[in-house]
Protein backbone atom coordinates (compact mmCIF):
# COMPACT_ATOMS: atom_id res chain seq x y z
CA UNK A 1 0.00 0.00 0.00
CA UNK A 2 1.42 3.50 -0.81
CA UNK A 3 1.94 5.42 2.17
CA UNK A 4 2.86 9.22 2.84
CA UNK A 5 4.83 11.63 6.02
CA UNK A 6 3.92 14.64 6.08
CA UNK A 7 5.27 16.99 8.89
CA UNK A 8 4.04 20.54 9.43
CA UNK A 9 4.54 23.62 11.39
CA UNK A 10 2.34 25.37 13.62
CA UNK A 11 2.25 28.85 14.80
CA UNK A 12 4.49 30.47 16.93
CA UNK A 13 5.14 27.15 18.97
CA UNK A 14 7.77 25.66 16.15
CA UNK A 15 10.19 27.02 14.41
CA UNK A 16 11.41 26.45 11.22
CA UNK A 17 14.50 24.63 12.34
CA UNK A 18 12.02 22.26 14.43
CA UNK A 19 12.57 18.78 13.84
CA UNK A 20 9.46 15.77 13.74
CA UNK A 21 10.10 13.12 15.80
CA UNK A 22 10.35 9.67 14.37
CA UNK A 23 7.49 6.87 14.26
CA UNK A 24 8.84 3.62 16.32
CA UNK A 25 9.78 0.77 13.38
CA UNK A 26 7.68 -1.27 15.31
CA UNK A 27 4.31 1.37 14.80
CA UNK A 28 5.31 1.35 11.25
CA UNK A 29 5.60 -2.59 10.58
CA UNK A 30 2.30 -3.22 12.69
CA UNK A 31 0.45 -0.47 11.14
CA UNK A 32 1.92 -1.12 7.49
CA UNK A 33 0.74 -4.86 8.55
CA UNK A 34 -2.95 -4.27 9.46
CA UNK A 35 -3.40 -2.64 5.89
CA UNK A 36 -1.57 -4.85 4.30
CA UNK A 37 -3.62 -7.74 5.28
CA UNK A 38 -6.95 -5.73 5.05
CA UNK A 39 -8.08 -5.67 8.20
CA UNK A 40 -8.15 -1.72 7.98
CA UNK A 41 -8.60 -0.16 4.76
CA UNK A 42 -7.01 2.54 5.90
CA UNK A 43 -5.05 4.12 8.89
CA UNK A 44 -3.53 7.64 9.89
CA UNK A 45 -1.75 7.91 12.74
CA UNK A 46 -0.39 11.52 14.10
CA UNK A 47 2.13 11.96 16.54
CA UNK A 48 3.48 14.76 18.58
CA UNK A 49 6.30 15.24 21.44
CA UNK A 50 5.92 18.91 22.78
CA UNK A 51 8.84 21.38 20.87
CA UNK A 52 8.89 19.00 18.04
CA UNK A 53 7.12 19.36 14.85
CA UNK A 54 3.88 16.76 14.38
CA UNK A 55 4.39 13.58 12.22
CA UNK A 56 1.57 12.62 10.29
CA UNK A 57 1.77 9.30 8.52
CA UNK A 58 -0.84 7.20 6.56
CA UNK A 59 -1.58 3.87 4.93
CA UNK A 60 -4.17 2.42 2.52
CA UNK A 61 -6.94 3.92 0.29
CA UNK A 62 -10.60 4.63 0.78
CA UNK A 63 -11.83 1.62 0.73
CA UNK A 64 -10.65 -1.97 -0.19
CA UNK A 65 -11.07 -1.62 -3.74
CA UNK A 66 -7.20 -1.72 -4.72
CA UNK A 67 -8.69 1.18 -7.16
CA UNK A 68 -9.94 3.34 -4.72
CA UNK A 69 -8.51 7.12 -3.43
CA UNK A 70 -4.87 6.80 -1.45
CA UNK A 71 -5.20 8.12 2.02
CA UNK A 72 -3.79 11.62 2.73
CA UNK A 73 -3.39 13.62 5.84
CA UNK A 74 -6.79 15.39 4.17
CA UNK A 75 -9.10 12.56 4.38
CA UNK A 76 -11.71 12.60 6.77
CA UNK A 77 -12.45 10.14 8.91
CA UNK A 78 -15.81 9.53 11.76
CA UNK A 79 -14.39 10.85 15.14
CA UNK A 80 -17.29 8.83 16.99
CA UNK A 81 -17.18 9.75 20.68
CA UNK A 82 -14.02 11.68 20.27
CA UNK A 83 -16.48 14.40 19.64
CA UNK A 84 -17.34 14.21 23.52
CA UNK A 85 -13.57 16.04 23.91
CA UNK A 86 -14.92 19.06 21.92
CA UNK A 87 -17.99 19.09 23.63
CA UNK A 88 -16.27 19.28 26.81
CA UNK A 89 -13.80 21.52 25.63
CA UNK A 90 -16.69 23.92 24.17
CA UNK A 91 -18.41 23.75 27.82
CA UNK A 92 -14.99 24.46 29.69
CA UNK A 93 -14.70 27.71 26.96
CA UNK A 94 -18.68 28.75 28.60
CA UNK A 95 -16.88 28.24 31.83
CA UNK A 96 -13.79 31.00 31.06
CA UNK A 97 -16.55 32.83 29.30
CA UNK A 98 -18.54 33.30 32.46
CA UNK A 99 -21.56 31.69 30.63
CA UNK A 100 -21.84 28.98 32.83
CA UNK A 101 -20.18 27.92 35.63
CA UNK A 102 -19.72 23.82 36.84
CA UNK A 103 -21.91 23.50 39.43
CA UNK A 104 -24.71 24.99 37.73
CA UNK A 105 -27.72 22.72 37.39
CA UNK A 106 -29.67 22.27 34.28
CA UNK A 107 -32.40 24.58 35.70
CA UNK A 108 -30.27 27.24 34.97
CA UNK A 109 -29.07 26.81 31.47
CA UNK A 110 -32.44 24.87 30.33
CA UNK A 111 -33.50 26.58 26.30
CA UNK A 112 -37.34 28.14 27.84
CA UNK A 113 -38.63 26.36 24.34
CA UNK A 114 -38.01 22.92 25.46
CA UNK A 115 -40.59 23.61 28.07
CA UNK A 116 -40.50 23.17 31.77
CA UNK A 117 -37.30 20.82 32.86
CA UNK A 118 -39.14 18.05 35.44
CA UNK A 119 -38.12 18.53 38.79
CA UNK A 120 -36.32 15.01 38.93
CA UNK A 121 -33.64 16.47 36.81
CA UNK A 122 -33.03 19.70 38.15
CA UNK A 123 -30.53 19.33 39.98
CA UNK A 124 -28.16 17.16 37.60
CA UNK A 125 -25.34 19.81 37.28
CA UNK A 126 -22.46 20.85 34.35
CA UNK A 127 -19.87 18.86 36.40
CA UNK A 128 -21.74 16.17 36.81
CA UNK A 129 -22.98 15.86 32.73
CA UNK A 130 -18.93 15.65 31.78
CA UNK A 131 -18.02 13.89 34.19
CA UNK A 132 -20.37 10.63 33.49
CA UNK A 133 -22.02 10.85 36.75
CA UNK A 134 -25.14 12.73 35.85
CA UNK A 135 -27.42 9.74 36.31
CA UNK A 136 -28.55 9.63 32.76
CA UNK A 137 -28.26 6.39 30.93
CA UNK A 138 -26.53 5.42 27.91
CA UNK A 139 -29.16 5.86 26.01
CA UNK A 140 -32.96 6.78 26.31
CA UNK A 141 -35.51 3.84 26.73
CA UNK A 142 -36.73 5.48 23.98
CA UNK A 143 -34.19 5.30 21.29
CA UNK A 144 -36.04 3.26 18.75
CA UNK A 145 -33.75 3.97 14.86
CA UNK A 146 -35.55 3.98 11.82
CA UNK A 147 -32.83 2.68 10.77
CA UNK A 148 -30.46 0.40 12.67
CA UNK A 149 -27.37 1.37 10.25
CA UNK A 150 -27.49 5.21 10.77
CA UNK A 151 -29.04 5.21 14.28
CA UNK A 152 -28.50 8.49 15.52
CA UNK A 153 -30.18 10.49 13.22
CA UNK A 154 -33.81 10.95 13.84
CA UNK A 155 -33.41 10.98 17.73
CA UNK A 156 -35.26 14.35 17.81
CA UNK A 157 -35.15 16.59 20.55
CA UNK A 158 -39.31 15.86 21.36
CA UNK A 159 -38.12 12.60 21.78
CA UNK A 160 -35.49 13.75 24.21
CA UNK A 161 -37.63 16.02 26.18
CA UNK A 162 -40.84 13.12 25.72
CA UNK A 163 -37.56 10.41 27.82
CA UNK A 164 -36.81 12.89 30.05
CA UNK A 165 -40.03 14.11 30.94
CA UNK A 166 -40.56 10.87 32.76
CA UNK A 167 -36.87 9.84 33.53
CA UNK A 168 -35.66 10.05 37.45
CA UNK A 169 -31.91 9.48 38.17
CA UNK A 170 -31.71 7.39 41.32
CA UNK A 171 -29.03 9.64 42.92
CA UNK A 172 -27.01 12.85 42.04
CA UNK A 173 -23.89 12.93 41.30
CA UNK A 174 -24.65 9.42 40.45
CA UNK A 175 -21.70 7.02 40.50
CA UNK A 176 -19.73 7.11 37.04
CA UNK A 177 -21.92 5.67 34.02
CA UNK A 178 -20.70 6.26 30.43
CA UNK A 179 -23.62 8.26 29.20
CA UNK A 180 -23.96 9.77 25.15
CA UNK A 181 -27.08 10.71 26.45
CA UNK A 182 -25.52 13.03 28.34
CA UNK A 183 -23.04 14.37 26.04
CA UNK A 184 -25.47 14.68 23.53
CA UNK A 185 -27.94 16.51 25.59
CA UNK A 186 -25.07 18.79 26.61
CA UNK A 187 -24.25 19.33 23.12
CA UNK A 188 -27.96 20.53 22.08
CA UNK A 189 -27.65 22.93 25.42
CA UNK A 190 -24.52 24.66 24.41
CA UNK A 191 -25.93 26.37 21.00
CA UNK A 192 -28.52 28.07 23.16
CA UNK A 193 -26.12 30.17 25.81
CA UNK A 194 -23.67 31.59 23.06
CA UNK A 195 -26.37 32.49 20.30
CA UNK A 196 -25.20 30.08 17.93
CA UNK A 197 -27.75 28.19 15.36
CA UNK A 198 -26.52 24.48 15.84
CA UNK A 199 -23.63 22.42 17.73
CA UNK A 200 -21.69 22.59 14.20
CA UNK A 201 -21.67 26.46 13.87
CA UNK A 202 -20.93 26.51 17.50
CA UNK A 203 -17.54 24.37 17.58
CA UNK A 204 -16.61 26.00 14.13
CA UNK A 205 -16.76 29.31 15.16
CA UNK A 206 -15.40 28.80 18.84
CA UNK A 207 -12.87 25.93 18.76
CA UNK A 208 -11.93 24.66 14.93
CA UNK A 209 -11.41 28.08 13.66
CA UNK A 210 -9.14 29.44 16.09
CA UNK A 211 -7.44 26.46 16.03
CA UNK A 212 -7.16 26.32 12.17
CA UNK A 213 -8.91 22.93 12.03
CA UNK A 214 -10.44 24.10 8.98
CA UNK A 215 -11.97 20.48 8.07
CA UNK A 216 -13.64 19.05 11.46
CA UNK A 217 -17.15 19.40 11.67
CA UNK A 218 -20.61 17.49 11.37
CA UNK A 219 -20.78 17.83 7.27
CA UNK A 220 -19.68 15.44 5.14
CA UNK A 221 -16.11 16.94 3.27
CA UNK A 222 -15.78 17.35 0.00
CA UNK A 223 -13.20 16.40 -2.80
CA UNK A 224 -10.40 16.04 -2.19
CA UNK A 225 -10.92 16.21 1.35
CA UNK A 226 -12.98 12.93 1.38
CA UNK A 227 -14.65 10.45 3.71
CA UNK A 228 -12.77 7.26 4.22
CA UNK A 229 -15.32 4.80 3.58
CA UNK A 230 -16.47 3.31 7.06
CA UNK A 231 -16.46 -0.99 7.27
CA UNK A 232 -17.67 -3.39 9.84
CA UNK A 233 -15.82 -6.15 10.12
CA UNK A 234 -14.26 -5.21 7.16
CA UNK A 235 -17.31 -5.03 5.13
CA UNK A 236 -18.49 -1.30 3.63
CA UNK A 237 -20.90 0.27 5.73
CA UNK A 238 -22.89 3.55 5.69
CA UNK A 239 -21.54 6.62 7.46
CA UNK A 240 -23.42 7.99 10.49
CA UNK A 241 -25.38 11.09 10.53
CA UNK A 242 -26.53 12.84 13.87
CA UNK A 243 -29.39 15.03 15.31
CA UNK A 244 -29.05 17.88 16.83
CA UNK A 245 -29.72 16.11 20.35
CA UNK A 246 -27.16 13.49 19.65
CA UNK A 247 -24.57 15.67 17.62
CA UNK A 248 -22.13 16.30 21.13
CA UNK A 249 -21.77 12.83 21.72
CA UNK A 250 -20.34 11.46 18.39
CA UNK A 251 -21.09 13.47 15.25
CA UNK A 252 -17.87 15.07 14.21
CA UNK A 253 -15.29 14.16 11.00
CA UNK A 254 -11.89 15.38 11.26
CA UNK A 255 -8.74 14.45 9.48
CA UNK A 256 -4.92 13.81 10.48
CA UNK A 257 -3.99 16.91 9.74
CA UNK A 258 -6.88 19.13 11.50
CA UNK A 259 -5.93 16.65 14.63
CA UNK A 260 -2.46 17.37 14.33
CA UNK A 261 -3.16 20.91 15.30
CA UNK A 262 -5.57 19.63 18.11
CA UNK A 263 -2.90 17.70 19.77
CA UNK A 264 -0.50 20.44 19.87
CA UNK A 265 -2.85 23.11 21.43
CA UNK A 266 -3.27 20.03 24.15
CA UNK A 267 0.56 20.40 24.68
CA UNK A 268 0.82 23.94 23.98
CA UNK A 269 -2.14 26.27 24.80
CA UNK A 270 -2.59 29.36 23.46
CA UNK A 271 -2.59 32.55 25.08
CA UNK A 272 -6.41 32.99 24.82
CA UNK A 273 -9.58 32.28 26.67
CA UNK A 274 -9.47 29.21 24.75
CA UNK A 275 -6.06 27.68 26.02
CA UNK A 276 -7.77 28.36 29.46
CA UNK A 277 -10.61 26.45 28.48
CA UNK A 278 -8.05 23.74 27.25
CA UNK A 279 -5.71 23.54 30.48
CA UNK A 280 -9.16 23.93 32.33
CA UNK A 281 -10.45 20.76 30.86
CA UNK A 282 -7.20 18.49 31.17
CA UNK A 283 -8.24 18.83 35.14
CA UNK A 284 -9.84 16.11 36.86
CA UNK A 285 -13.67 16.82 37.78
CA UNK A 286 -14.55 15.56 41.81
CA UNK A 287 -15.14 11.41 41.99
CA UNK A 288 -14.10 9.28 44.27
CA UNK A 289 -14.32 6.24 42.11
CA UNK A 290 -12.75 5.24 39.23
CA UNK A 291 -12.09 5.84 36.36
CA UNK A 292 -11.03 9.28 37.10
CA UNK A 293 -12.39 11.71 34.56
CA UNK A 294 -11.36 15.24 33.44
CA UNK A 295 -14.03 17.29 30.85
CA UNK A 296 -14.74 14.29 28.90
CA UNK A 297 -10.90 12.96 28.80
CA UNK A 298 -10.53 9.94 30.58
CA UNK A 299 -7.38 9.72 33.12
CA UNK A 300 -5.37 6.81 34.45
CA UNK A 301 -2.32 5.21 35.49
CA UNK A 302 -1.14 3.12 33.17
CA UNK A 303 2.66 1.33 33.22
CA UNK A 304 4.26 4.30 34.87
CA UNK A 305 2.55 7.17 32.84
CA UNK A 306 -0.60 9.27 33.50
CA UNK A 307 -2.25 9.64 30.72
CA UNK A 308 -5.83 11.65 29.35
CA UNK A 309 -7.61 9.57 26.89
CA UNK A 310 -10.43 8.64 24.77
CA UNK A 311 -11.65 6.46 21.87
CA UNK A 312 -14.35 6.44 19.53
CA UNK A 313 -16.61 4.32 17.34
CA UNK A 314 -19.26 4.42 15.01
CA UNK A 315 -20.84 1.58 12.88
CA UNK A 316 -17.81 1.40 11.09
CA UNK A 317 -14.66 3.78 11.96
CA UNK A 318 -12.76 3.74 15.47
CA UNK A 319 -10.12 6.06 16.82
CA UNK A 320 -7.91 6.89 19.61
CA UNK A 321 -6.51 10.10 21.15
CA UNK A 322 -4.04 10.35 24.06
CA UNK A 323 -1.80 12.50 25.87
CA UNK A 324 1.13 12.26 28.69
CA UNK A 325 1.53 15.56 29.85
CA UNK A 326 4.25 15.23 32.07
CA UNK A 327 6.20 13.69 29.31
CA UNK A 328 4.74 16.43 26.39
CA UNK A 329 3.43 13.51 24.21
CA UNK A 330 0.28 13.45 21.94
CA UNK A 331 -1.29 10.57 19.55
CA UNK A 332 -4.27 10.43 17.29
CA UNK A 333 -5.13 6.75 15.24
CA UNK A 334 -8.13 7.33 13.09
CA UNK A 335 -8.86 3.81 10.82
CA UNK A 336 -12.24 3.05 8.63
CA UNK A 337 -12.90 -0.30 9.78
CA UNK A 338 -13.82 -2.19 13.53
CA UNK A 339 -10.56 -4.04 14.26
CA UNK A 340 -9.05 -2.48 16.71
CA UNK A 341 -5.83 0.43 16.69
CA UNK A 342 -6.29 1.36 20.39
CA UNK A 343 -2.96 -0.47 20.93
CA UNK A 344 -0.88 1.87 18.45
CA UNK A 345 -1.73 4.84 20.69
CA UNK A 346 -1.14 3.58 23.75
CA UNK A 347 2.45 2.44 22.71
CA UNK A 348 2.94 5.66 20.96
CA UNK A 349 2.52 7.43 24.63
CA UNK A 350 4.45 4.41 26.44
CA UNK A 351 6.53 1.59 24.75
CA UNK A 352 5.83 -0.56 27.79
CA UNK A 353 2.54 -0.68 26.49
CA UNK A 354 2.48 -3.98 24.10
CA UNK A 355 1.57 -3.93 20.10
CA UNK A 356 -0.68 -6.64 19.64
CA UNK A 357 0.12 -9.37 17.07
CA UNK A 358 -0.73 -9.13 13.54
CA UNK A 359 -1.31 -12.47 11.75
CA UNK A 360 -1.98 -12.36 8.21
CA UNK A 361 -5.04 -14.83 7.38
CA UNK A 362 -5.85 -14.10 4.06
CA UNK A 363 -6.42 -17.63 1.83
CA UNK A 364 -5.85 -17.31 -1.83
CA UNK A 365 -9.10 -16.83 -3.99
CA UNK A 366 -8.71 -20.57 -5.20
CA UNK A 367 -9.16 -21.94 -1.55
CA UNK A 368 -11.95 -19.81 -0.62
CA UNK A 369 -13.76 -20.24 -3.82
CA UNK A 370 -14.44 -24.00 -2.56
CA UNK A 371 -16.66 -22.36 0.18
CA UNK A 372 -18.60 -19.86 -1.61
CA UNK A 373 -22.56 -20.65 -1.95
CA UNK A 374 -25.64 -21.09 0.39
CA UNK A 375 -26.18 -23.28 3.35
CA UNK A 376 -29.69 -23.94 3.94
CA UNK A 377 -29.89 -23.97 8.46
CA UNK A 378 -33.62 -23.83 7.95
CA UNK A 379 -36.70 -23.42 5.63
CA UNK A 380 -36.23 -20.11 4.05
CA UNK A 381 -33.01 -19.31 6.37
CA UNK A 382 -29.75 -19.59 4.56
CA UNK A 383 -26.36 -18.46 4.94
CA UNK A 384 -24.75 -17.03 2.25
CA UNK A 385 -20.99 -17.68 2.21
CA UNK A 386 -18.57 -14.95 -0.48
CA UNK A 387 -15.12 -13.83 -0.58
CA UNK A 388 -13.88 -10.73 -0.74
CA UNK A 389 -10.19 -9.50 -0.12
CA UNK A 390 -8.62 -12.60 1.16
CA UNK A 391 -11.14 -13.54 3.62
CA UNK A 392 -14.54 -15.75 3.28
CA UNK A 393 -17.55 -13.65 4.57
CA UNK A 394 -20.61 -15.33 5.92
CA UNK A 395 -24.89 -13.84 5.56
CA UNK A 396 -27.62 -15.05 7.53
CA UNK A 397 -30.80 -14.39 5.78
CA UNK A 398 -32.02 -11.08 7.62
CA UNK A 399 -28.64 -10.30 9.52
CA UNK A 400 -25.25 -8.45 8.55
CA UNK A 401 -22.46 -10.03 6.38
CA UNK A 402 -19.74 -10.52 8.39
CA UNK A 403 -16.37 -12.12 7.88
CA UNK A 404 -15.19 -15.12 9.05
CA UNK A 405 -11.36 -16.17 9.88
CA UNK A 406 -9.75 -19.29 9.24
CA UNK A 407 -8.45 -21.62 12.64
CA UNK A 408 -5.73 -23.99 12.70
CA UNK A 409 -8.49 -26.85 12.24
CA UNK A 410 -9.30 -27.77 9.03
CA UNK A 411 -12.32 -25.68 7.57
CA UNK A 412 -13.32 -24.25 10.27
CA UNK A 413 -14.10 -20.28 10.85
CA UNK A 414 -14.24 -18.57 13.29
CA UNK A 415 -16.56 -15.11 13.54
CA UNK A 416 -14.93 -11.74 15.21
CA UNK A 417 -17.66 -9.88 15.80
CA UNK A 418 -19.86 -12.77 17.74
CA UNK A 419 -19.08 -16.13 19.44
CA UNK A 420 -19.40 -18.28 16.78
CA UNK A 421 -17.85 -20.67 14.09
CA UNK A 422 -18.84 -22.10 11.04
CA UNK A 423 -17.30 -25.55 10.02
CA UNK A 424 -17.67 -26.74 6.69
CA UNK A 425 -18.17 -30.42 5.76
CA UNK A 426 -16.77 -32.73 2.95
CA UNK A 427 -17.47 -36.01 0.83
CA UNK A 428 -15.05 -38.59 0.29
CA UNK A 429 -13.92 -36.43 -3.19
CA UNK A 430 -13.10 -33.27 -0.66
CA UNK A 431 -16.31 -31.51 -2.06
CA UNK A 432 -18.42 -29.24 0.28
CA UNK A 433 -21.19 -30.42 1.37
CA UNK A 434 -22.70 -28.64 4.09
CA UNK A 435 -21.81 -26.56 7.50
CA UNK A 436 -21.96 -26.89 11.26
CA UNK A 437 -22.69 -23.54 13.33
CA UNK A 438 -21.31 -23.92 16.69
CA UNK A 439 -22.58 -21.31 19.21
CA UNK A 440 -23.71 -21.25 22.79
CA UNK A 441 -22.83 -25.08 23.20
CA UNK A 442 -24.82 -26.01 20.36
CA UNK A 443 -24.43 -27.18 16.72
CA UNK A 444 -26.53 -26.34 13.51
CA UNK A 445 -26.51 -28.48 9.97
CA UNK A 446 -27.18 -26.18 7.11
CA UNK A 447 -26.76 -28.21 3.75
CA UNK A 448 -24.95 -26.62 0.80
CA UNK A 449 -27.40 -25.94 -1.88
Amino acid sequence: MKKTLLTFFFGLQFSTSALAANLPPEIMSSAAQRVEYGLNPALAIVYLEKGQAPVIQTWGRRNLNPQSETITAQTSFELGSLSKIFTALEAALLIEQKKLSPEQNLKAFWPSNWGVLPTALENISLQSLLAHRSGLPRLPANFAPANPDDPYQDYSSEKLIAFLSGFSPEKTPAAYSYSNLAYGLLGALEAPLSGSPNYNTLLSRDLFSPLGMKSTGTAAPVPPHFLAQPHFDGIAVPAWTFSEVTAGAGALRSNAEDMARFLQAQLTPPPTPLGKAIQRSQMRLPGEDKPHVAYAWHVIEYKGSTLHFHNGQTGGSLSFIGLDLKQGKGAVVLTNNTDAVEDLGLHLLNPNSPLRKITDLRRPTATLENYTGQYQLAPGIFFTITQAAGYLQAQLTGQPTLRIFPTDKAHQFKYQAVEATLTFQSDDKGKITGLNLEQNGQTHWAGRE
